[in-house]
């Protein structure tokens, strides 16, 4: 499940911006694979900063978590048109959405709601090991 949607993001941007970002074919609409493209790109980039400490990926999705990938898509997708000019809010907007997974990332902040992945080690999902006896031990090499 992507942290954001076309539907919050045309809450945010405009139809027409949002066409002029995507329409790579000239067809007059929004590129909803360009936008799916961006969404997956924003949420990798999030989950890159809190899968140390969540598991990944958040369901359901907390507002924080859909705030920031919308502000990093919108990012994404005026980086794709090397003629638009990033609006200074857009730019603005995504560094603090980094800032904040930075803080994050490095338990300076939480995802209200949200537990934490269990890191002690004694978690039952980690790895185990089983092996036959030993074929060989430190008396039965000393009598060789």
């Amino acid at each position: 499940m992507p942290y954001t949607t076309l539907t919050r993001l045309l809450e945010r941007m405009p139809e027409s911006v949002l066409i002029d970002l995507t329409d790579d074919a000239g067809t007059g609409g929004i590129n909803e694979q360009a936008i799916d493209r961006a969404i997956a790109d924003a949420d990798t980039e999030i989950d890159s900063y809190i899968g140390r400490r969540y598991v990944t990926p958040v369901v359901p999705v907390p507002d924080l978590l859909g705030r920031l990938s919308l502000d990093l898509v919108a990012e994404i997708l005026y980086a794709r048109r090397a003629h638009a000019t990033t609006p200074e809010a857009v730019t603005r907007a995504a560094k603090t959405a980094r800032a904040i997974l930075v803080d994050i990332a490095a338990n300076k902040a939480d995802i209200p709601g949200l537990a934490e992945t269990d890191t002690s080690g004694t978690s039952a999902c980690g790895a185990s090991f089983d092996a036959d006896e030993r074929l060989f031990t430190r008396s039965t090499l000393r009598g060789m």
